[in-house]
């Protein structure tokens, strides 16, 4: 099994249960709990509770889940399903579908723009006879007169000029696609960060653990957290490294309607700049109710 976001060589691969993987691909997995991750040792395949993956699959105690002893193929024990995974996967999915079919209907506008540059040639008319036929005439020579093949004078040969596309141009017209922020779902895009929501049990040093980062670079940058950690608290975690160095702390804010970042950005009275930096975003992106973005403070 293999872990975005981790060498291939760490001991992590030996720990995480072998059974849990993305839909796509089973038999890689994100070194965090992910509402991607499904159960390939029950069917139908399901996805599983993020409190059950960290208590389970992404641990050595996932060979005392009650999945992993159980006789294969059968259904995952609704304490462990995660009932609104296969929605939530449902409605990625068709978001992707839209934005490709977006993506291919501006590529063919693009061939059908540049194609429309270019005149077709019909070839010399040069040999090409007019031939004008008459069945209601009688007299003879007037009608071979009309059948005479009349020559047309040859023309220039229209010259094709092809204006080629560059990238920077195709950039331009083809927006790039970025993914949504949620929970549990990495944002930025030199530095990781990770906004967990706090579970019955869980504690500084392991969210620390579950994440492979430290309790200080987690204290580090966060605005204003409780010790000890309250239940459903939305903790900035950053994952897989300890180095935090020239972050500043952040507080996590969830978007209530659909907003540009520019326009986000002068209603929390933060630079757009820094907002764009720290959440991998442009200025005329469009952040959709629902999502998540990291306040730098």
């Amino acid at each position: 099994m293999s872990f975005v976001g981790i060498g291939e060589n760490t001991d992590r691969k030996d720990i995480v249960c072998p059974f849990l993987g993305l839909q796509d691909d089973s038999s890689t997995a994100y070194q965090f709990a992910s509402y991607a991750h499904q159960c390939f040792h029950a069917r139908p395949v399901s996805a599983v509770k993020p409190e059950a993956q960290r208590k389970y699959c992404l641990t050595i105690n996932h060979a005392t889940c009650e999945e992993f002893i159980r006789t294969p193929n059968t259904a995952l024990p609704t304490s462990l399903r995660f009932e609104n995974g296969s929605k939530l996967l449902e409605v990625t999915r068709k978001r992707w579908v839209w934005v490709f079919l977006l993506v291919l209907a501006l590529l063919t506008g693009i061939a059908w723009l540049i194609r429309s540059r270019v005149p077709m040639s019909s070839g010399n008319p040069a040999q090409a006879p007019i031939v004008v036929m008459s069945a209601g005439l009688k007299d003879t020579a007037t009608q071979a007169l009309i059948n005479k093949p009349t020559k047309v004078q040859p023309t220039t040969t229209p010259t094709i000029v092809v204006t080629a596309t560059t990238n920077q141009e195709l950039k331009a017209i083809i927006p790039a696609v970025r993914p949504p922020h949620y929970l549990e779902t990495p944002i930025g895009l030199e530095q990781k960060l990770i906004i967990h929501r706090v579970l019955v049990g869980e504690s500084l040093p392991s969210i620390a653990n579950l994440y492979w980062t430290t309790t200080e670079a987690i204290q580090s940058v966060n605005y204003s957290l409780p010790i000890p950690l309250l239940i459903d608290w939305l903790v900035v975690v950053p994952s897989n490294q300890k180095d935090v160095k020239g972050l500043p702390a952040f507080k996590a804010y969830i978007v209530t309607a659909d907003v540009s970042v520019t326009t986000l950005a002068q209603q929390l009275s933060i630079d757009p700049g820094l907002l764009e930096l720290y959440n991998g975003l442009k200025g005329e992106d469009t952040l959709k109710t629902g999502e998540w973005v990291l306040v730098p403070h």
